[in-house]
């Protein structure tokens, strides 16, 4: 538990590493390349920021929550890391992540991937565009510099790091996070900006709910000790954690919406 949202993506990370360094691997060409990771004078503290090491590490603690098979991302994460630190030729499945930082913000559009396609599951997989767009995004964000409560809405996206865009007919908002990696949404973009900015609003909430269930002792405990809710969103009974989470996504929409 910290304080510290940084921390939050260095220790899933962490977490990682100390994984594949604990598995049994018995293809020798990886045993190799773990025995010259184990030997190597690694700057771990800029690994430690890398955000396509967060990705991949993200998507094996899923795997070892839904207890699958991690033998193929933990060998792609060996050989990562051994590319990065050896002037040789990077054509590892990691390596492919694209993303392309969104000018005068911390907020990175990822290409579609099979990692981020097995992170959102079968809501919104394969829908993730390829090649990116991002004028509508940047369009939804000149916008917003000039609303009232534009500061707000800035600070709320504060924990907002990666963004996928979803293929979508025009007008039709379908958007989700996923909790095993801090700081993603995915959105679909083929909207105008008023319901961009929906999205990213609601989708961003669920994000800072989920970093202070993390980073935030008494709030999770607060969270946990209230008994389960019926909600007349998904019209069926939530646990308290689903049922806020919710409420305060469509809380602050509306207070987008008012502001208008």
């Amino acid at each position: 538990i910290s304080s510290d949202f940084n921390s939050v993506e260095k220790n899933i990370i962490l977490f990682s590493i100390k994984k594949i360094f604990s598995s049994e691997i018995k293809n020798k060409s990886t045993v190799d390349k773990v025995n010259f990771l184990k030997k190597h004078n690694i700057d771990w503290e800029s690994f430690f920021k890398d955000s396509k090491l967060l990705i991949c590490s993200s998507v094996l603690i899923q795997r070892m929550k839904l207890n699958d098979s991690c033998n193929d991302i933990i060998e792609d994460m060996i050989n990562y890391l051994y590319d990065e630190l050896n002037p040789r030729s990077k054509h590892n499945l990691i390596g492919s992540i694209e993303e392309y930082l969104i000018p005068g913000t911390g907020i990175s559009i990822l290409n579609n991937h099979n990692y981020l396609n097995e992170l959102i599951g079968q809501e919104l997989s394969g829908q993730i565009k390829k090649k990116p767009d991002i004028k509508n995004i940047e369009e939804t964000l000149k916008i917003l510099k000039n609303l009232k409560i534009y500061s707000k809405i800035e600070a709320l996206f504060q924990h907002l790091k990666f963004l996928c865009l979803a293929e979508n007919d025009y007008g039709l908002i379908n958007s989700l996070t996923c909790p095993n990696l801090p700081g993603f949404a995915v959105i679909s973009d083929n909207n105008p900006p008023i319901l961009i900015l929906e999205q990213l609003i609601h989708e961003s909430t669920h994000i800072n709910f989920d970093v202070n269930n993390i980073i935030k002792k008494r709030f999770y405990e607060f969270i946990k000790s209230i008994p389960p809710l019926f909600s007349p969103i998904v019209d069926k009974p939530r646990t308290f954690e689903k049922f806020m989470t919710g409420y305060f996504a469509y809380l602050n929409v509306f207070n987008l919406w008012s502001h208008i």
